[in-house]
């Protein structure tokens, strides 16, 4: 049978409890792993981490998360597959929405001198100004079933916010044209979803938030999950021993202070790091076939 499918019909049939969610929350404080509780969806929280450079990139295969503005999107990790390495930057950039200072007029590069004071704020403006116009074109391309412009297909979108810039614009383009069909109320709706991926979505700040790696509570975890959830003791013994030796003795100095408790960790970290990064650059080639760069 068509595999793929199935697996994303089961998805959307999963769902967790919310005792289910504590005590994933529990299992993930004892092992030191950070984790954000967000006020809405994660799509919106994770995007905002990454533009803060909080983390890498958000592991996920749901290619949305850039409409919120994430740096990095990485795909497919749990397939055999290679996965994908989605940059924003890069996306924007194959659909034509990307701007620079490179690529702006001299007249319009003049206009925004006027308009800001720093070569930071124009750069701030022209990234907030693509991200926007990928927005419309996601919009256009009828992401999170919003309605569609009947006659309007992906390749008739790029298009035409290649040319007319935003989709207000496209509206005033086209509403004359028997080629395409425009739903009632279609910019009343389209304007409150393009808020809320731009500027309404409620998020925690990552200034709020502490994302560094804590020491396992091998103990604690020990009770959580033999003692407590029942899991076979030989099989977690095995595991909880094998996360109790990444971490080296805490040992302490003339000063009754821990040192250096985090060298293996960081080490450990960076070798991880390194063999991921690398993959990266070999699987970006395969990245840029797909879309086209």
């Amino acid at each position: 049978g068509d595999t793929t499918t199935a697996k994303s019909l089961f998805g959307k049939l999963t769902r967790l409890s919310y005792e289910q969610i504590l005590e994933c929350q529990e299992l993930l404080k004892l092992m030191g792993i950070p984790y954000v509780q967000a006020p809405e969806e994660a799509d919106s929280q994770c995007a905002e981490l990454t533009k803060s450079d909080k983390i890498y990139g958000v592991v996920s295969d749901d290619s949305d998360l850039l409409t919120f503005g994430a740096k990095r999107v990485i795909r497919f990790m749990s397939n055999k597959s290679p996965f994908e390495d989605l940059q924003i930057e890069k996306i924007r950039e194959i659909y034509g929405v990307q701007m620079n200072i490179k690529k702006i007029s001299d007249n319009d590069l003049i206009d925004l001198h006027e308009k800001y004071e720093t070569k930071a704020e124009i750069e701030k403006y022209l990234d907030e100004e693509s991200q926007r116009r990928f927005v419309d074109l996601c919009i256009l391309f009828g992401i999170n079933k919003l309605p569609v412009i009947g006659g309007v297909n992906k390749m008739t979108a790029i298009e035409l916010i290649k040319e007319y810039h935003s989709i207000e614009n496209v509206i005033e383009n086209i509403s004359d044209d028997n080629r395409y069909n425009i739903p009632d109320d279609y910019l009343e709706i389209i304007k409150v979803k393009r808020n809320y991926f731009l500027k309404t979505a409620k998020v925690i700040r990552p200034n709020d938030i502490d994302m560094k790696i804590k020491m396992p509570n091998i103990s604690a975890l020990h009770r959580f999950l033999i003692k407590e959830r029942g899991f076979p003791e030989k099989e977690m013994k095995k595991i909880l021993g094998i996360l109790e030796n990444k971490y080296p003795q805490r040992k302490k100095n003339k000063n009754n202070k821990y040192k250096n408790k985090f060298d293996f960790v960081k080490s450990e970290r960076q070798t991880k790091w390194d063999s991921f990064q690398s993959c990266v650059k070999k699987h970006n080639r395969i990245v840029q076939t797909k879309y086209g760069e």
